[in-house]
């Protein structure tokens, strides 16, 4: 047990650090919930991904790599195929100097990208991460997942060591209880946090003293280590005989059993020289085998023989330890029923984190509850950080169908938007005396815009949309949509009867009046 002085301390700086820690976090954890869903988001703001699905792919790659190399004239020195994926349910075929070109993988049909800007989804992403703030984003994200890891270890020692006080107490009863609960969780996602956001972040001063200030890019210095590029076999002599691509893949699979491929080279193609390089991941161990470890097999088209493979058993630490990294970050490729559970999780942390801030808030406010100093300014602050950031994003959806696309710098004056609504809900946090008022005004804004959002993206994308419905497809976009309407009415519903809720209402000054 800790001494009484040590408990003290203890309890400070947790309370300290966490008000610092949670401003942060909260932001990216909360638009890390978002990037679950990153595949759907995806889909939805492009509309070259509304075409009806089917049960399983028909397509013959042989086939269609040779038709689409003839039409398309790419150069055949490097040639990468990216199959469908649960993340984009397309293919997708480029070289080193033409755009990609993407196919749907039922009718083999050249798919018209001229509309598509997958802003939303880089952008929330960035905004996780925190590479939407220059050069100290991505670290104090870093710093932050630290801190939560700090917060998490004296957490519970605090919990073995008072666990018996405040248990009466409402928010810490559930910040205590939903902590512990979503323990595993939140060390994960706080280490894994850690490691990509603060150490990949912070190597630039170890890459500058190891190189003799000659780089501070850390990447250039392991990444032909880790990743090392694909080598170009010389020109020899123009020859087409290969063996079909298809049968090689299976080829692949039977040197390395469970793989699951992804992507496929094609070096020096048409050549003697060729190779077709296979990639992929172990459909019994995705963890180790992610995006940053692929496993791989090189084949010589021609004879069919292999030429060199990596398997697990060859691969770099460095890669098994990040693709572990990524893989329980990121999630790359797991499918809705592993995204849903995240997102449980996901919202239960989030409330974790509200909660522990309103035990700050409440200790606050007994102490001046005469002069209303509960209303103070780092009070009505996170107000704007952990609500304000709601409507703000909904506001982002709107504008990214209500804008025209040909408006001189469209994705600037989104995200201006977007910063200066989010800016405003502390001027309107400020403006209203009651805490409940601000919380109800945020709410119909965020159902005003989640409403509008869908009346814009039907008014634009309605073409599309009305062609799925001719399918009779009931499109990721429609279940979208639908999703967005409920969320709208939720964030309504709050709006009109929240003052009717006792725990709402303790946070209104009438409460007390």
């Amino acid at each position: 047990m800790l001494k009484k002085l040590n408990l003290k301390y203890l309890i400070k700086a947790h309370t300290q650090l966490g008000l610092f820690a949670i401003f942060f976090f909260f932001i990216s954890a909360f638009f890390g919930t978002i990037t679950l869903f990153l595949p759907q988001i995806h889909t939805w703001e492009n509309p070259s991904r509304y075409f009806a699905h089917e049960k399983e792919y028909s397509y013959k790659l042989d086939e269609l790599i040779k038709r689409t190399i003839k039409e398309e004239g790419f150069n055949t020195n490097f040639i990468e195929i990216k199959l469908p994926s649960y993340r984009d349910n397309v293919i997708a075929i480029n070289d080193p100097t033409s755009r990609t070109k993407y196919i749907n993988p039922y009718t083999l049909k050249m798919l018209d990208t001229t509309s598509d800007k997958s802003f939303l989804s880089k952008f929330f992403n960035e905004l996780h991460i925190g590479r939407n703030i220059p050069k100290i984003g991505q670290l104090l994200m870093g710093i932050a997942s630290i801190l939560i890891i700090f917060l998490t270890v004296s957490g519970v020692v605090l919990y073995f060591n008072k666990h018996k006080q405040n248990n009466t107490n409402f928010n810490f009863k559930w910040h205590k209880n939903i902590s512990l609960i979503l323990l595993p969780y939140i060390i994960v996602f706080s280490l894994t946090g850690s490691v990509l956001g603060f150490m990949l972040s912070s190597a630039s001063p170890f890459a500058y003293t190891a190189t003799k200030a000659e780089t501070t890019n850390m990447r250039s210095l392991v990444g032909p280590i880790i990743f090392p590029k694909d080598k170009i076999p010389k020109k020899n002599i123009s020859f087409e005989k290969f063996q079909d691509i298809d049968k090689l893949i299976e080829k692949a699979k039977t040197i390395i059993p469970n793989l699951e491929v992804k992507t496929i080279k094609l070096l020096q193609w048409n050549d003697k020289n060729a190779q077709i390089k296979i990639e992929g991941y172990l459909k019994t161990n995705r963890i180790l085998t992610g995006n940053v470890n692929k496993l791989y097999v090189l084949l010589n088209p021609i004879s069919g023989e292999l030429i060199e493979k990596k398997d697990l058993n060859n691969s770099h630490l460095g890669n098994k330890s990040l693709s572990a990294f990524y893989f329980f970050h990121f999630i790359p490729d797991e499918t809705l029923f592993v995204r849903l559970i995240y997102l449980v999780l996901s919202i239960a942390f989030l409330l974790s984190l509200a909660f522990g801030f309103l035990i700050w808030s409440e200790k606050k406010a007994s102490k001046y509850q005469n002069n209303w100093d509960y209303f103070n300014f780092t009070g009505r602050f996170a107000i704007a950080i952990m609500f304000g950031v709601i409507p703000a994003s909904a506001l982002m959806l709107v504008l990214y169908w209500a804008l025209p696309p040909e408006l001189f710098q469209r994705i600037i004056w989104i995200k201006g938007i977007f910063y200066s609504f989010w800016a405003f809900t502390l001027l309107l946090s400020i403006y209203y005396d009651d805490v409940l008022d601000i919380l109800k005004t945020l709410a119909l804004f965020t159902a005003i815009f989640l409403f509008s959002t869908i009346i814009a993206h039907i008014m634009v994308a309605k073409t599309y949309i009305a062609k799925l419905v001719r399918e009779d497809s009931m499109h990721t976009v429609l279940y979208f949509d639908l999703v967005l309407f409920i969320l709208s009415i939720l964030f309504f519903i709050f709006y009109k009867y929240s003052h009717k809720i006792k725990f709402f209402t303790k946070y209104s000054r009438r409460y007390y009046d």
